[in-house]
């Protein structure tokens, strides 16, 4: 037996180079990448990350 993940995660990031931005994290919608995550602004370089 293996193990399978699926759900979503959220947290913060500390990062010079965010990918997506976005203004509202909880309307963010999965797009089917494989590593799909939008990133919220909240301080210089510091993030709060929602992905799938």
């Amino acid at each position: 037996m293996g193990i399978v993940g699926s759900g979503s995660t959220k947290g913060y990031a500390y990062i010079e180079e965010p990918g997506e931005l976005v203004n509202q994290l909880d309307s963010y919608k999965y797009k089917g990448k494989s590593t799909d995550i939008g990133y919220k602004k909240i301080e210089e370089n510091w993030y709060i990350y929602f992905g799938y």
